[in-house]
């Protein structure tokens, strides 16, 4: 095939270019006086475009402390008052694969320390392929959340409520950090192995959630295990909660995972599992683990219960950053952390000062709007 002369043109200025190219090496040195007007190529969104080393420069930490521009930041916002569920994303999205990166199954010693990190893949093994052990009662599974750094800021001219994210100490950001929660809701095991004969708060697989204790003897129960121990606290599903929107770019959850939408709540308080382990009314659905399955942190599965009263139902158990049922599930989910006093919600500065009457550690944080 012969090539027109206009094409046999562009081959020879190719090949001039070739010819005059330079490795870095043999390049002059760029110089430093307007060195700030420099260009280099980047590609963005798989188109070259040009950028200056001011722009990158602007975006660099300073003593360990990164500015507040896009590029160090994933932003999510909505209106205030805003009907739609939904979040708009702005600036650096690539940053929520970092902020992911952050949440780890793990299995915790008494100390509070972890003792494995699990397979995101399968949490039956370790991360470095081993089989690990779900069931002991000293070794709570857990998942690994927080480590980031956050700013809520409310535009009154735009009436937009907007949340900025980093992976980065960014100026101005508070961190929010690092803390465990269940992968399985609690479970209470009284056990003598170590000489006490308490009673402990347990994460488990293959075994029934405790749901007939107070979430007083929860936290105690909690505290059992080990001194930084203690119950969920609603600031820990602040988090969550927090990282739910920030992935599914939604506050409705059950616009992601169904939970429990089908069950008649007459035969429901008939359900009696206390022959298997379970409570004697408004038994559970299924044993801790009923998504273990799932090969990614979230997703769903169909589980039928064939001996409900009147019928068997379909349910369907959920797990999102690899806690199972945390988000629209069949329990309640009793929590500490705050307390609400004559219409007054206050909650505790230091989640290691949790308690069950307001003390001088808890502060006002708003008041209830009675209709």
């Amino acid at each position: 095939m012969a090539l027109t002369t206009q094409e046999e043109d562009k081959v020879r200025l190719l090949l001039a270019a070739m010819d005059g190219a330079k490795s870095i090496g043999d390049m002059e040195m760029a110089d430093p006086e307007t060195f700030y007007d420099a260009k280099i190529e980047v590609v963005q969104g798989g188109v070259s475009k040009q950028a200056s080393i001011e722009m990158i420069a602007q975006a660099a930490p300073v003593a360990g402390l990164y500015p507040d521009v896009p590029i160090n930041r994933v932003t999510i916002k909505r209106y205030s008052g805003q009907l739609s569920p939904l979040y708009v994303y702005e600036d650096n999205t690539s940053l929520m694969a970092k902020i992911l990166a952050l949440c780890k199954p793990v299995l915790l010693n008494r100390d509070s320390l972890v003792d494995t990190y699990l397979s995101g893949s399968n949490c039956l093994k370790s991360a470095d392929g081993y089989p690990a052990n779900l069931t002991a009662w000293d070794k709570p599974s857990m998942t690994q959340i927080g480590g980031f750094w956050q700013k809520y800021e409310y535009n009154a001219s735009t009436n937009e409520k907007i949340t900025k994210i980093s992976p980065y100490k960014v100026k101005g950001y508070k961190y929010v950090r690092r803390r465990y929660v269940g992968m399985f809701n609690g479970n209470a095991v009284t056990n003598s192995s170590d000489g006490s004969s308490k009673t402990f708060l347990c994460s488990n697989y293959d075994v029934y959630t405790t749901q007939n204790i107070s979430v007083q003897n929860a936290h105690s129960y909690a505290e059992n295990l080990g001194t930084h121990f203690r119950a969920m606290a609603d600031q820990d599903l602040d988090v969550y909660a927090l990282l739910f929107s920030l992935f599914k770019g939604t506050v409705h959850t059950q616009g992601i995972y169904e939970g429990i939408t089908n069950v008649n709540g007459t035969n429901w308080a008939a359900y009696n599992k206390l022959a298997d382990g379970g409570a004697s009314s408004y038994g559970q659905f299924h044993k801790n683990g009923a998504t273990i399955g799932l090969t990614t942190h979230e997703g769903e599965v169909s589980l039928s219960v064939t001996d409900f009263p009147n019928g068997a139902i379909t349910v369907k158990p959920n797990r999102f950053l690899w806690r199972e049922n945390g988000l629209a599930g069949p329990y309640l989910l009793y929590t500490s952390g705050r307390l609400i006093i004559d219409n007054v919600v206050w909650q505790v500065n230091d989640l290691a000062d949790i308690a069950f009457t307001k003390t001088e550690d808890f502060a006002q944080l708003c008041s209830l709007c009675l209709l």
